[in-house]
């Protein structure tokens, strides 16, 4: 976009490795901050970053704010003239949702979502992960291999944990304690397992944190046998890369389930009693065992490519399509569509 002419501020939250990422991709931002702990002290810190993004709205003249599960540009624009556009594909945001039916102008959403938000709704038949994974942009990096410590063609294995901190986290879980040693242990018998996680590990997982650069992250997902954890993000990447996953949790969504029900990239699991929770284990056995894992993979991720569309490309060509002094705010909150009129 910047190539074209565009002008492009970004905004961000401290979350998790956000800040690291863009600066390690040379980008300048706005930073958002942490978000805190503590209703009291959420609800301050919703409308200090709202009035922080409507001053870099009118600062900037930005004409257009887009972010994903984003509620503070959304809520800054309706005090200026710029339009809000909010993606999501998170069904059970249902707080954050509330407010992005309420200020944004355009909500972008998958077809595969379940909720349907009227006129303001704009579906795309893809994926967010396939903004930035799609074979038109991503490549992995094979030196991957080399900072993981392995031999070309060792088996190895991802296992994602999660925090479950977040506002739409409230009263959902994923692993037990019990269910993550026993998955670390059964992994570590087949292969080297690697461990990324928010937050802090349990003392004999801490040895297995993965110790690369966040940046190879996705080139690690690519090459891993298989990838298990409690992430929704990362099962959705891992499907797309060709990689399976076994996602267990409370929560589910609409692309994750049509990841694992049409396309079989995803097992699935609630988790919500021990018998949930031992046939997730059951089928992390199972899968680690077969030998034709990833050419199986491979081969369902190519359905996925085939079936959906390359979602940079259309965002593009979109936005290329406004006046060339066009500005837009990008807002990164949490973690893109068909041909349609978002400007409307």
């Amino acid at each position: 976009m910047r190539r074209r002419g565009h002008k492009i501020i970004i905004c961000a939250r401290n979350k998790e490795i956000t800040h690291q990422l863009l600066r390690n991709a040379g980008y300048e931002y706005h930073d958002f901050g942490n978000y805190p702990v503590g209703l009291w002290k959420r609800l301050q810190f919703i409308f200090a970053t709202c009035r922080k993004a409507r001053k870099i709205i009118k600062l900037e003249k930005i004409d257009y704010v887009i972010g994903i599960a984003d509620m503070y540009g959304g809520l800054a624009s309706k005090w200026t003239k710029a339009k809000s556009i909010v993606f999501t594909d998170t069904e059970h945001a249902k707080l954050i949702n509330f407010c992005i039916r309420l200020f944004a102008d355009k909500i972008v959403t998958p077809t595969c979502f379940d909720d349907d938000y009227g006129d303001k709704q704009v579906r795309h038949d893809g994926y967010h992960e396939l903004a930035y994974l799609h074979p038109n942009y991503f490549r992995p990096d094979k030196t991957i291999i080399d900072d993981l410590g392995l031999q070309e063609n060792e088996r190895f294995f991802l296992v994602r944990f999660v925090a479950w901190n977040a506002s739409h986290d409230v009263d959902y879980h994923g692993l037990t304690l019990e269910s993550k040693l026993e998955i670390v242990k059964m992994l570590a018998r087949r292969g080297t397992v690697f461990i990324s996680a928010e937050g802090d590990l349990p003392a004999e997982l801490e040895k297995f944190r993965y110790p690369a650069s966040p940046n190879k992250m996705h080139d690690a997902i690519y090459f891993a046998d298989l990838v298990v954890g409690d992430g929704g993000t990362t099962s959705s990447e891992s499907a797309v890369l060709g990689t399976e996953a076994v996602y267990v949790s409370g929560i589910t969504c609409g692309y994750l389930q049509e990841e694992a029900n049409q396309y079989g990239m995803i097992h699935y699991f609630d988790g919500k009693t021990q018998k949930s929770q031992d046939k997730a284990l059951q089928k992390v056995h199972e899968l680690s065992d077969l030998s034709d894992l990833k050419r199986r993979g491979r081969r369902k991720a190519q359905q996925i490519l085939a079936d959906k569309i390359d979602v940079t490309r259309w965002m593009v060509e979109h936005f290329d399509e406004t006046p060339s002094e066009l500005n837009i705010t990008v807002v990164h909150d949490d973690a893109t569509i068909r041909q349609a009129d978002l400007t409307g």
